[in-house]
């Protein structure tokens, strides 16, 4: 007992005691003069409006110091970066030298830059910076429902975009794709806004990132037009020419809208004549119909050719006594 009361005796002035003789040591030890490596986030200053790194630097160096302990402790507190001044770079494979002597010492006296660990020289790629416009391209894939179809072509607001950053990497871009989107059984109007993909390569940058996307999307519908005419193209001046019907009918389908807007007027149904043509003779028709619209049947899908050719007026000759 009486051990444990001597060692709790005045501990307050004990505990004070070790500190006090902490503190002495330490101070005793801080004034020793050391060498530490010292890693430094480097910033790169100075570069010509005109000029771009094309390749990611090297953004940490390492330094050997030697100083005070005291000094070596309040540089470690320190957010420590290394400016380094590229003005006098050009555009191609270049490399900047670190000298010990321009390691940045925040105003505390006593330190020393020994060497430079790693890097010592810092390899770089500059290239000429240049803007660039570009077409949005659209990567994801749309899908109507049953019974619905697009209208038009989809449509990307802005549909450029523009692209800045080093001539070589910006050469080989000629678009930017939104994401890849999987937009399945559509059956309303797509009206959204689409992330675009970063063009690969260091040092570019793209605006706007993202783009409206408008996809019309319409049911389906199916219209018979009838006594729509054959018309008969090619033959020669002096024929005369017909086919039998000449009125046909035709099913088109597409988009609602569309195929009710439709007339015979807007379908065009041509038979081309050709010289060696007989009459009697089942012919094939050509039918054409405006997008958005279809043609689905034709009704006969063949006509009858009639062809006459009209026979040349004879002179009269008087004989002359």
């Amino acid at each position: 007992m009486r051990i444990l009361y001597a060692i709790v005796r005045h501990w307050e002035l004990k505990i004070l005691a070790l500190v006090l003789a902490g503190l002495v040591w330490l101070h005793v030890v801080t004034n020793q003069v050391f060498e530490l490596d010292v890693d430094y986030g480097l910033d790169y200053v100075n570069l010509p409006s005109t000029l771009i790194l094309a390749a990611p630097p090297p953004v940490r160096a390492s330094v050997r110091l030697r100083g005070p302990g005291k000094t070596l402790l309040r540089l470690l507190w320190q957010d420590r970066r290394w400016p380094v001044d590229l003005s006098a770079v050009d555009v191609g494979a270049v490399t900047v030298r670190l000298r010990p002597e321009a390691t940045p010492r925040y105003g505390l006296l006593g330190l020393e830059a020994v060497s430079i660990d790693s890097p010592d020289g810092l390899s770089l790629l500059v290239d000429s910076f240049v803007h660039k416009s570009v077409p949005a391209q659209l990567g994801a894939l749309l899908q109507p429902a049953a019974g619905f179809t697009f209208v038009g072509e989809p449509i990307l607001s802005p549909h450029v975009v523009r692209l800045t950053g080093p001539r070589g990497a910006l050469e080989d871009i000629d678009g930017v794709r939104t994401r890849s989107t999987a937009m399945p059984d559509l059956r309303e109007t797509v009206r959204t806004t689409i992330s675009l993909i970063q063009p690969p390569g260091y040092n570019i940058e793209m605006e706007p990132r993202t783009v409206g996307l408008y996809r019309q999307v319409e049911p389906y519908a199916t219209r018979a037009l009838t006594a729509v005419p054959v018309r008969v193209i090619g033959a020669r001046a002096d024929d005369s020419l017909r086919v039998t019907p000449d009125v046909v009918t035709v099913e088109i389908g597409g988009p609602r809208s569309a195929a009710v807007a439709a007339s015979p007027e807007s379908i065009q149904v041509v038979y081309r004549a050709a010289a060696d043509d007989t009459t009697g003779a089942q012919v094939g028709l050509q039918v054409t119909v405006a997008p958005p619209l279809s043609v689905l049947k034709v009704e006969p899908d063949s006509v009858t050719l009639q062809r006459r050719v009209h026979p040349r007026p004879h002179s009269r000759h008087r004989d002359i006594l």
